[in-house]
C-alpha cells in the first residue's frame, strides 16, 4: 500500500512541475511578445493579440489597415522568432506580383527576382524598390495579390527595430498607393 502511495505522491509531484514549467514558458513568451510589440504599438496606433506560437498586431499606416504577426515554430528559447508578417489591406486591382530574393531555379544565383507579367515586371523594376531594399540586411519576399487587395511582407527574421518597421510599411504602402493610383481596379 505504502508503494502506491508514494508512486501516486511522486505523480502528482510531476504533474504540479510539468504545470509549473508550462506557466513559465507561457510568461516567457508573452513577455518576448510584449517586448517586441511595444515599439511599434504607436507606429501603427494599434493593439496586440498573443496565443501559443504567434502574435498579432493590428492598426492603421498611412489610413490603411495592418496586420504584423511573428511566429514562434517549435523553438525551446522564445526569445528566437521565427517569421516576420506584415499584412496591408487595400482596393482590389486586377494585377498580382511578387518581388523576392533567392534562387528562382536549382543552378541559379541568389538574387532579387521578379514574378509577374513583363509590364508589371518592367513597372517594378522602374520603380526603384529592389534598390530600397539592398541596403536592408534582410532578404524578404513581398506579395501583391491584387484581387483580394492585399500585400503582404514576410520575412524568417525577428521583429525590426521601428525605424526598420517604418520602412517596410513605406514600401507597403508606396507599392499600394502606385497600384491604385494606376486606376486599374475591379
Amino acid at each position: 500500500m505504502g508503494e502506491i502511495f508514494q508512486w501516486g505522491y511522486n505523480v502528482v509531484l510531476f504533474g504540479i512541475f510539468i504545470v509549473i514549467c508550462a506557466f513559465f514558458a507561457r510568461a516567457m513568451r508573452k513577455r518576448t511578445f510584449r517586448n517586441a510589440w511595444t515599439p511599434l504599438l504607436p507606429i501603427v496606433d494599434g493593439s496586440y493579440t498573443m496565443r501559443q506560437q504567434d502574435s498579432t498586431l493590428r492598426g492603421t499606416y498611412r489610413g490603411r489597415p495592418v496586420q504584423a504577426t511573428i511566429r514562434i515554430y517549435g523553438k525551446k528559447n522564445p526569445d528566437t522568432l521565427d517569421s516576420f508578417t506584415i499584412e496591408m489591406t487595400t482596393e482590389p486591382t486586377a494585377d498580382s506580383w511578387m518581388l523576392a530574393y533567392g534562387a528562382k531555379g536549382l543552378l541559379e544565383k541568389q538574387r532579387w527576382w521578379i514574378d509577374a507579367e513583363d509590364s508589371v515586371t518592367r513597372r517594378l523594376e522602374g520603380s526603384g524598390a529592389v534598390q530600397r531594399m539592398q541596403t536592408w540586411s534582410g532578404k524578404p519576399a513581398i506579395t501583391y495579390d491584387g484581387p483580394r487587395g492585399r500585400i503582404e511582407y514576410f520575412e524568417e527574421t525577428r521583429v525590426p527595430p521601428p525605424q526598420q518597421f517604418i520602412a517596410q510599411l513605406e514600401l507597403l504602402a508606396d507599392f499600394v498607393d502606385a497600384e491604385v493610383k494606376r486606376g486599374d481596379t475591379r
